[in-house]
């Protein structure tokens, strides 16, 4: 897809919820149509571009965010960081922005978009999942949100 077709694809971030019934296409519709349609992504091309979750009720902000998982090897304890669903996304994006800028920080093109597609996000706690984060879901006309956080992992 070439930048101008991209810019007219999504020129700022949305949030969708689909509800319904069980096996009403729901997840068929945004895999299918929302995210190659309104996103622009290809899943056959562009795989890390499509970040998807599933919330259930032992699913945690670490989970989402991140965390530090220690491991035990013989009589040592080392701690391994696995970055979280929501951190994928947002360094996937941040990747996205940088590549396209030439060495001197002109950007050349559009950068991809990233969806983080949620499923079954009624089964976990969405304010302890989502913690601070929540606030970014309210944007200004431009897209931003009118709101700093500071992420805690």
């Amino acid at each position: 897809m070439i930048a101008s077709q991209m810019s007219a694809v999504m020129n700022k971030p949305i949030q969708k919820i689909f509800f319904g019934s069980p096996g009403t296409g729901k997840s068929h519709r945004i895999v299918y149509e929302i995210i190659p349609n309104h996103l622009g992504i290809l899943e056959s091309t562009n795989p890390e571009n499509i970040i998807k979750t599933v919330f259930h009720p032992e699913y945690t902000y670490g989970d989402f965010m991140g965390k530090l998982v220690p491991i035990t090897r013989k009589e040592r304890v080392e701690y391994k960081y696995y970055e979280g669903h929501f951190l994928k996304a947002l360094s996937r994006a941040y990747k996205n922005i940088v590549d396209v800028h030439d060495k001197n920080g002109v950007q050349t093109s559009e950068p991809n978009n990233v969806a983080l597609v949620i499923d079954e996000i009624n089964r976990g706690n969405s304010s302890a999942i989502f913690g601070t984060v929540f606030q970014l879901l309210d944007r200004d006309e431009n897209g931003w949100s009118s709101y700093g956080i500071n992420l805690s992992c």
